[in-house]
């Protein structure tokens, strides 16, 4: 039996980056915005599944956005990139200012890494009370 593409329910899906840790901004933002267009969270990370779903389940609160942690390895971005272009369904990626390695894949896609029309968001974190620039 082979899966008929066309009949697949076109899902929403907003991907968060977490390569060694989950921002709560970044991931905030995404399930933010997950809430407003009514898409569902995949977060592609490096982290343990277990760990991942603590800190989804954390930070979603009473929001009910369905979600699904989907495990990466290494950190040559190849799984992300072939993920963003296979995902039908897919708004965008985003990720942590502060994930230097998430931040380095992005850079390194070039026009190659991402589908036409997908764009990767870049969260800065809220600064702390009492940080220089308050």
């Amino acid at each position: 039996m082979h899966a008929n593409t066309s009949a697949r329910p076109n899902v929403r899906r907003v991907a968060l980056i977490a390569i060694d840790r989950l921002d709560p901004d970044a991931m905030c933002f995404a399930l933010n915005a997950c809430r407003r267009v009514n898409a569902r969270l995949d977060v592609l990370t490096n982290l343990p599944v277990e760990e991942a779903d603590r800190a989804v389940i954390e930070m979603r609160s009473r929001v009910d956005t369905p979600w699904r942690i989907i495990r990466i390895v290494g950190e040559s971005g190849e799984e992300i990139f072939r993920y963003a272009r296979d995902e039908t369904g897919l708004l965008f990626l985003t990720s942590s200012a502060d994930d230097d390695k998430a931040c380095r894949i992005r850079d390194s896609s070039g026009s190659d890494g991402l589908r036409p029309g997908i764009s990767w968001v870049i969260v800065e974190s809220k600064p702390i009370s009492g940080e220089p620039g308050q």
